[in-house]
């Protein structure tokens, strides 16, 4: 395959996937960003939920009733809030994964047609060499070189498109902590949130309407 007839492929295989691909990767991104958003908002709603479920548990062992009163509202809201974002989530993430499919499996395709221009660049390459067709050789060689940068770049794309089409994880999030959040939740739910006395958080019952 002579240089010109390389370039010539690559233009031809981008012009027929550019088109429809466009409007695709358009609305993965989108769609991506929105995903993001909800992790980093739900890290936040889940920040908010320990803090409140801390703050009940400060005031119950103060005997602060009033305060109690405002911490069970606060907390209430909190978990509400968590459960809407993570619901909200797994439907942005289920259109993410819908909207980035088509981008996705072009990536995929120019990964396997870079592959296969590669192995026939080699393949004459190193028939050429055994020739001792010199021109040849040199020819090849840019042909290989050339195959070889548009597979890492194909490549690269992929990564680049499934990061950004699917979303990037919150900062510090893991799934483990998602454990230990519910299972502390269950302790306050089957603990002393009725405790009485007065306490520090009054008028904290706002913030979450407001957030």
């Amino acid at each position: 395959m002579t240089a010109f007839k390389h370039k010539a492929f690559l233009v031809a295989s981008l012009a027929l996937c550019l088109p429809a691909g466009g409007a695709f990767a358009q609305t993965a991104a989108e769609d991506g960003q929105a995903v993001t958003t909800d992790r980093a908002t739900l890290q936040t709603d889940s920040s908010l939920l320990r803090t409140d479920r801390q703050q009940l548990r400060t005031d119950e062992r103060a005997g602060n009733g009033a305060a109690v009163t405002t911490d069970q509202s606060n907390l209430s809201a909190a978990r509400q809030a968590e459960s809407t974002e993570k619901q909200q989530l797994r439907t942005d993430e289920k259109t993410a994964r819908t909207a980035a499919a088509p981008v996705l499996r072009n990536d995929s395709s120019m990964i396997r047609t870079d592959e296969k221009t590669l192995r026939a660049d080699d393949r004459l390459l190193r028939t050429d060499e055994k020739a001792g067709n010199v021109a040849a050789v040199t020819t090849d060689e840019a042909n290989a070189a050339a195959a070889k940068t548009s597979l890492q770049n194909a490549r690269t794309q992929l990564k680049t498109d499934r990061s950004t089409d699917l979303g990037t994880p919150a900062p510090g999030s893991s799934s483990g902590r998602h454990g230990h959040r519910r299972h502390d939740e269950n302790q306050d739910d089957n603990g002393q949130s009725g405790g009485q006395g007065g306490g520090s958080s009054g008028g904290g019952g706002w913030r979450h309407g407001n957030r």
